[in-house]
């Protein structure tokens, strides 16, 4: 009798048990909801508002929306048009006597910080207007987070619905780590736009096969167990307030700690001379850029690869206070070697690449004006101008009459 008895005790317990921990929970997620909504009010630099999570792209913005996005050091309106950019209208079909630039890029060219108009883009569209007999649009995709993968996704899905004669692919070191955790929770209808391109075997030549051994690789798309996980994650940091402020823990820990690994540490490429995986983080985005090459060729556009650096890479005074979270010192500059062996492979790959790092510590030694933000790390105005200038004068040349 006694032994019956305990079994289910047991369950009650148990039951109660859980039942506590799922009322601490609620309790929890909810105080933290309205804590969040509090200093929201204050400071909202993720503009949840204005973005959506896409099943192809990851995430993107609403069209036709529209709101308010502040930070430490700005406070900035996000104006998305009816495609989905941050940007001002554009038609689908080209108008004619135009000569059209889709750039897409990440939160750089998403102009995270300042207005539309001291985007690095615009600025960039009235320089080749001024220098140039043709009209030049500039259309801007810009997303933050963006790495090869999904803006090869954006191109084959909508950007060359824009029939551009020029696409411009903007490239930083964050796009190593970016490209890991992108493949990892790739959506089935993401894999099917991937299926579309040709298999390995007829994407890369012989010798891109001696430079990076895919014969093993078959697939380097995450799948099953780990592909789930990952897919849970993002649905948990996505819906629960509690799981997102254990994420922010979490990547707060691992920036502080320095791990050697750029598939754990966005920074880890420019803080360790060589990290533990620095040739395996080269393999997708080198993989994703040329999908991207051979789509653009099939659709009788040109590419150019532009490639730039982070604040601490150009200055060992800018981005001052936001560097220490990932472990930066003040005052030091740090190598840019993997901008530099991203470049040399993609100029050996026959893809025209242009290198920002000159111009950006060029402009850095002949004014005082900060070019990246203090805290948030993007670029300011003076940045965004720097950038335009340099681009616009690599490209008047380029640009036929």
């Amino acid at each position: 009798y006694d032994g019956k008895m305990k079994l289910p005790r047991f369950y009650q317990k148990f039951f109660l048990v859980c039942l506590g921990m799922l009322l601490a929970f609620v309790i929890l997620e909810i105080s933290l909801r309205i804590i969040n909504a509090e200093s929201s009010k204050e400071d909202n630099d993720r503009s949840p508002q204005c973005k959506v999570i896409d099943s192809y792209l990851v995430h993107s913005f609403i069209p036709n929306s529209e709101c308010y996005v502040s930070a430490k050091e700005w406070n900035v309106t996000y104006k998305i048009n009816s495609h989905g950019l941050r940007d001002y209208e554009h038609t689908w079909e080209k108008p004619l006597d135009t000569y059209r630039i889709l750039i897409i890029g990440d939160s750089f060219t998403e102009g995270q910080g300042v207005e539309i108009e001291q985007t690095y883009g615009k600025l960039l569209e009235s320089k080749l207007n001024d220098q140039s007999d043709k009209n030049i649009e500039i259309i801007i995709a810009g997303m933050a987070g963006w790495s090869p993968l999904p803006k090869y996704l954006y191109l084959g899905k909508y950007g060359l619905n824009y029939s551009p004669d020029l696409v411009i692919l903007m490239f930083n070191t964050t796009d190593f780590r970016d490209e890991y955790f992108h493949e990892s929770i790739l959506t089935s209808d993401a894999k099917e736009l991937l299926s579309d391109s040709l298999p390995n075997s007829q994407i890369f030549s012989k010798n891109d096969l001696k430079v990076f051994n895919v014969e093993s690789k078959e697939n380097l798309t995450l799948s099953g167990s780990e592909a789930l996980i990952n897919k849970f994650k993002v649905f948990l940091t996505e819906n629960y307030e509690i799981f997102r402020r254990l994420e922010q823990i979490k990547r707060s820990f691992e920036r502080k700690t320095k791990i050697n690994s750029v598939k754990s540490n966005a920074m880890a490429i420019t803080n360790f001379d060589k990290p533990q995986d620095y040739d395996d983080a080269f393999i997708r985005p080198k993989k994703n850029i040329l999908r991207i090459k051979k789509l653009i060729k099939e659709n009788d556009s040109s590419l150019l690869l532009v490639i730039f650096p982070l604040a601490h890479i150009v200055s060992g005074d800018e981005w001052a206070q936001g560097r220490l979270e990932f472990s930066f010192e003040i005052g030091k500059t740090y190598s840019n070697q993997a901008l530099v062996d991203i470049k040399n492979w993609a100029e050996s790959q026959g893809i025209e690449t242009f290198d920002l790092t000159a111009a950006l510590s060029q402009a850095k030694k002949e004014s005082s004006q900060k070019l990246y933000f203090d805290f948030d790390g993007h670029w300011t105005k003076k940045g965004n101008l720097v950038v335009a200038q340099a681009l616009g004068d690599f490209l008047t040349t380029k640009i036929p009459k």
